[in-house]
């Protein structure tokens, strides 16, 4: 059962990263057709932004696609975003680093965020500055964000920088499969992160649990596929409970399938 957890999440995350290679291919392929990208350096766009306590107000060159701007929005962009469940800014590049051109900040979300200006000090600057893609996971909010990064060119020079942003873990929508997996009503799945925050269980989804004995015995484990009984909840009136986890490296989080011992052994 519980190589089947593993299984789902694997693949779905699979899935997410494909999901973002295939848009960055594509929002690239569209702006280097013919008649596709051109930045009209005759025309400068400003960007104003007082919502943060800095206050932010830079230019960029007009960015136009088949003829019109696409500063702020591009219709396009949203399109392959729909398709392919991802979230997409474009930057251009400029001597004190990336500055963002597209979509405006009110896109935000607790998850996926648009910095204004990425210096050239960071590490997925560098590797764009070198005409080379950048991928990495970040953990924001208790969620796991896949973050790609690919260099943009126009007539045969670096011009700015594509990202692209997906959800690699939406519990959601794996929650009817979990519950698939399982046998009775006996038994439950659990998943959390290594500083004891849970994504998935039926009591403690979504909050902290690293004070909670059980928690501190996973921990222990390390990286180990492990066995662990504890009483649940964890004073006299608990059920005996028995544990068994794998470490899923990629996201560094234990999956865990938990059943009640008396029943189990009937």
């Amino acid at each position: 059962q519980i190589d089947q957890v593993l299984d789902l999440i694997h693949q779905y995350v699979n899935t997410g990263k494909n999901n973002a290679d295939e848009a960055a291919i594509l929002v690239n392929s569209l702006f280097s057709q013919p008649n596709g990208l051109d930045i009209n350096k005759n025309v400068l766009v400003n960007y104003y932004d007082d919502n943060n306590e800095k206050k932010i107000n830079y230019k960029t060159f007009q960015w136009e696609y088949n003829g019109k701007p696409i500063n702020n929005s591009i219709s396009i962009i949203d399109k392959v975003e729909t398709d392919f469940g991802v979230e997409i800014s474009v930057y251009q590049k400029a001597s004190d680093g990336y500055w963002l051109i597209t979509p405006k900040s009110d896109k935000e979300t607790p998850w996926f965020t648009y910095q204004k200006n990425l210096p050239i000090s960071l590490p997925e600057i560098t590797k764009i500055e070198n005409g080379e893609r950048y991928e990495s996971v970040k953990e924001i909010n208790h969620q796991y964000v896949y973050y790609l990064c690919e260099p943009i060119w126009f007539k045969g020079e670096l011009k700015g920088m594509l990202m692209v942003q997906h959800i690699m873990l939406d519990i959601n929508a794996l929650s009817a499969s979990f519950k698939s997996i399982l046998s009775s009503e006996n038994e439950y799945i659990s998943i959390v992160n290594k500083d004891g925050y849970f994504l998935y269980h039926p009591e403690l989804m979504e909050t902290m649990g690293d004070s909670y004995g059980f928690f501190k015995d996973l921990i222990k484990t390390g990286s180990e596929d492990s066995k662990i009984e504890f009483l649940w909840p964890e004073n006299k009136t608990g059920r005996a409970k028995l544990q068994y986890s794998k470490f899923y490296q990629d996201l560094e989080l234990y999956i865990c399938i938990v059943y009640d011992i008396e029943i189990l052994f009937k």
